[in-house]
């Protein structure tokens, strides 16, 4: 060990003065983990190669380790970084939640919207309905109340137009006979 994020210093002291840490003797249990672990999967730190993205678990969490291979000076150096997944996704996790709640408010606004547009819509071809209904049954000054929905709106003048001519012809016709 040459340097950790730990409080834990890199070197033991003994008789002969101060000695590298090596990684296996840690008191930092992921550092011990993690080591193990990478020597388990190469077989040697020798052996990992230049660049590698991995994931481990150390007890119950899970960590995202890079390790990368640096050499200076003549000497060959693993750099060795490992971030708690929940630190890493913590932010991810967060944006997703508060993407799903806007997603929940939006669908539940077009919902509502969506209902309300619907009422209004059914109302207005039930009134067209209901005049066709009377001017079926002879009531030929019913008229039709013009709505603020174009098509409705065409509809209805359509209908009002159809419920003038039909009394205009009975006219003539009762006129003429």
């Amino acid at each position: 060990v040459v340097a950790t994020s730990s409080a834990e210093p890199p070197f033991a002291q003994s008789e002969e003065g101060r000695e590298r840490l090596f990684v296996g003797d840690s008191q930092n249990n992921i550092i011990r983990v993690i080591a193990s672990a990478l020597q388990t999967e190469f077989g040697s730190f020798e052996r990992i190669g230049s660049h590698k993205r991995l994931s481990y678990d150390v007890g119950e969490e899970s960590h995202f380790v890079q390790v990368t291979e640096m050499q200076a000076n003549g000497l060959d150096w693993l750099l060795v970084v490992a971030i708690p997944k929940s630190d890493f996704m913590a932010h991810i996790n967060a944006s997703t939640r508060f993407a799903k709640i806007c997603v929940a408010v939006a669908l539940l606004a077009a919902v509502v919207l969506g209902a309300f547009t619907a009422r209004g819509i059914n109302r207005s071809i039930r009134r067209v309905g209901e005049a066709s209904a009377a001017l079926a049954s002879g009531e030929l000054d019913h008229r039709v109340e013009l709505d603020s929905v174009n098509e409705i709106q065409e509809l209805g003048r359509s209908f009002n137009q159809m419920s003038e001519r039909v009394r205009s012809s009975i006219r003539e016709l009762e006129n003429a006979n």
